[in-house]
């Protein structure tokens, strides 16, 4: 066997050497990514996905996120902000009328979103993330409506003396039907309300509030 064949030889070992180690490469690196992008998707919170799903990019950001509350109440709703455990959205009425409200997330049973709203509620992938969601899901200061709970947000209402419509969960006797209620917050605790009602005062747990409309 001459030089020449001898080098032809070593180039194509060479080259097949290099080919194999580049798919290898490839194949680990995509490995890599695949195990990153499904810990980024361990780490969304349900108010998380609503906000990635409802910000105002494109058309799904315009179709109201269809859900279910635990008390059986179906809504359409825009979220428009959102706090710790509660988010503030435009809800429209069975006659097509908008009106705001605060929902805390442990009303919600459901969220049915659309394919669109569905793609979105997961944000970038690790594999082209975006800087919007990366400073979302990764940022060292929290916004503070962040930190704010559903009882500072009641409170404020309570202390502009704003009339309101609570949805209230019944009890288990009542077999879970909501109703609801208006007046204006009087007073609220740390798990409660005080509804004013003309001249009477209802206390009702925090944790049966379905709704608060801003009437």
């Amino acid at each position: 066997m001459g030089p020449s064949v001898a080098r032809m030889d070593l180039s194509e070992l060479f080259r097949d050497l290099e080919q194999q180690l580049g798919t290898e490469l490839d194949l680990e690196f995509r490995d890599q990514l695949t195990d990153e992008e499904r810990q980024r998707q361990a780490r969304l919170s349900l108010r998380e996905r609503i906000r990635l799903m409802c910000l105002p990019r494109g058309i799904a950001a315009r179709e109201p996120l269809a859900m279910t509350l635990t008390g059986g109440t179906q809504l359409e709703v825009s979220p428009m902000t959102h706090g710790r455990d509660w988010i503030a959205a435009d809800v429209q009425t069975s006659m097509g009328l908008i009106t705001h409200a605060i929902i805390p997330l442990a009303a919600i049973s459901s969220l049915h979103p659309t394919r669109a709203q569905l793609a979105r509620s997961l944000g970038d992938p690790v594999t082209r993330i975006s800087r919007d969601d990366e400073a979302s899901l990764h940022q060292s200061k929290p916004r503070l409506t962040d930190q704010i709970g559903v009882p500072y947000v009641l409170r404020d209402l309570a202390r502009r003396r704003k009339p309101v419509e609570i949805v209230v969960l019944g009890s288990a006797h009542d077999s879970g039907q909501t109703t609801s209620k208006r007046g204006i917050l009087d007073r609220v605790g740390s798990d409660h309300v005080d509804l004013l009602r003309g001249e009477r005062i209802e206390m009702i747990p925090i944790s049966q509030l379905q709704l608060v409309y801003l009437v």
